[in-house]
């Protein structure tokens, strides 16, 4: 487009002049030229979408496909903004579907503690899943004392009992102890629940996994057997597995045995803490998130929750670090600025646990980037550019779409706008007036230099992050850092570089390593 635009004011221009010279034209200076028939206002590109790969979730296909950096995607969300309480809540939700009885499934929660977690004496109720009663899948934390993960009225996960404190991401994992097993032209003798016809496996399958007393099924197949009246397709669950005895093939039946016990994970931030065999029955979709439910001599979790990712089926260790940092980052719900910059950031992985989690850009501090005429040159008399450092130049920009390409070029220090000119209007430049020391005496030209790179407040504490005198900084400001990066020069937020151990001010325990991950978040 800018080519074709230059092309034809070269025309125009070669035109002017000739007719300047034939007489025709009484000025030799050649008039603006409107170049607004070949402008394309090029639409913002949308968001990209998440894929849905539920489809190779179908049990057809065994064993189920797995894709390169596809991850896997949630059965349901649940969010406490579809409950009118923001980004962050104590709530209860349904889940959708059959419940989940004994089958597998993933729970995994974002959720952001108060400070004071750690030091109430009262248990905390942070999840359940199910009936509120025996065999749901509960998650309980008395700090100091004891965890209590698993089976309501069971088998329980107890320690680390600080594993909570200050995490960003809980799961559990529940296998309920794998496929039915076979038995080909099997049968059980006088222990039938009921009988359903016309029914595949899969569907036997279900119907069995919903019946506390079901502990088998028989399933109908044409063996030519003279005995009975079963029918291919017959689906009749069993009270008993004993087999002993029983020919299939005489009653064109065979036999599937419900899997044994199950067993049971808990991650802390993507990471596996504890593991134990534990049976559970869930018998509704009833989900408790933070919330105590009728015991109000408890506590509600102290603090709240961004969001809960159930899947129906048992995630691996790889699968759990994707999906969490997934739910992480896509629960913090920041607001979306549209100006090139980042709307917030999420922190993980740092050694000091406290400062994980959601930073929102703070409108004070300068977090939307401004421009500052002459930039730190104190001499600049309100005209002059930046000496012989144009990085990119801009054709027919004005002031605002000038600053707002250095806000989308990470290496962008300063922009020189060239008032009242047509063609070149702007220029780009990775430079700074501390970096050159001088400008020129440009006339129509104006220097504008970034203001500082913007603060991100923690939104559970007043830690911020932010820039002072060109190192980016995770810290209480005026207080201590705790991480910085300091061979990283940006005038956004850097999401490497970081390093722990810098300041000799940091109190034990609040700057320990490692250095955390960062990911810029654009709403």
């Amino acid at each position: 487009m800018n080519a074709r635009i230059e092309a034809y004011k070269a025309g125009e221009t070669i035109i002017h002049q000739i007719n300047f010279l034939l007489a025709v034209e009484d000025d030799q200076a050649t008039p603006s030229i409107t170049t607004s028939r070949y402008a394309i206002a090029f639409p913002a590109v949308p968001a990209k979408q998440a894929c849905d790969f539920s489809s190779l979730q179908d049990p057809m296909w065994v064993p189920t496909p797995v894709c390169d950096g596809a991850g896997p995607m949630p059965d349901f969300e649940s969010r406490p903004q579809t409950h009118n309480l923001g980004n962050c809540g104590i709530y209860r939700d349904t889940l959708p579907g059959a419940a989940l009885r004994g089958n597998s499934h993933t729970v995994i929660m974002a959720l952001q503690f108060n400070d004071n977690a750690a030091s109430s004496g009262t248990r905390q109720w942070i999840f359940n899943l199910g009936q509120e009663t025996t065999a749901a899948n509960h998650w309980l934390w008395s700090p100091g004392s004891a965890i209590q993960f698993g089976r309501w009225n069971g088998a329980q996960i107890h320690s680390p009992n600080q594993a909570p404190d200050q995490a960003q991401i809980l799961a559990t994992v529940y296998d309920g102890g794998g496929v039915y097993d076979h038995l080909v032209q099997g049968c059980v003798w006088g222990q039938n629940i009921v009988k359903h016809t016309g029914k595949t496996v899969e569907q036997c399958i279900q119907i069995c996994d919903a019946m506390a007393e079901c502990v088998a099924f028989e399933f109908g197949v044409a063996y030519g057997g003279g005995s009975g009246n079963y029918h291919a397709g017959d689906c009749q669950p069993q009270r008993s597995t004993n087999h002993a005895n029983c020919n299939g093939a005489d009653w064109n039946l065979d036999l599937y045995v419900k899997p044994g016990g199950g067993s049971y994970k808990l991650y802390v931030d993507g990471a596996l803490v504890a593991t134990k065999a534990i049976d559970l029955d869930i018998q509704t979709g009833n989900m408790q998130i933070g919330d105590k439910g009728g015991f109000s001599s408890e506590s509600d979790i102290r603090g709240c929750v961004r969001g809960v990712d159930v899947y129906r089926r048992g995630l691996s260790s790889a699968e759990i670090a994707d999906a969490s940092t997934r739910l992480l980052e896509s629960s913090c719900g920041f607001t979306a600025h549209h100006d090139g910059i980042p709307d917030g950031v999420v922190v993980s992985g740092a050694g000091s646990k406290k400062w994980n989690g959601c930073y929102d850009r703070s409108e004070a501090g300068g977090s939307v980037l401004g421009y500052i005429l002459g930039g730190t040159n104190s001499e600049y008399p309100g005209f002059g550019c930046l000496s012989l450092h144009n990085d990119v130049k801009l054709n027919d920009a004005t002031l605002e779409e000038c600053k707002q390409a250095c806000n989308a070029r990470d290496t962008c220090k300063s922009v020189d706008f060239y008032e009242g000119r047509t063609g070149h209007t702007c220029s780009l430049s990775d430079s700074s007036f501390a970096d050159v020391g001088t400008t020129t005496s440009t006339s129509d030209c104006r220097f504008y230099e970034k203001k500082g790179g913007g603060n991100y407040k923690h939104r559970a504490h007043t830690g911020t992050i932010y820039q002072y005198e060109g190192t980016w900084r995770i810290a209480v400001s005026g207080q201590y850092t705790s991480y910085q990066a300091p061979t990283i020069r940006s005038s956004v937020v850097p999401t490497s570089g970081w390093v722990a151990g810098l300041d000799s001010r940091t109190p034990d325990g609040l700057g320990d390593a490692p250095a955390p991950d960062l990911v810029a978040v654009f709403s």
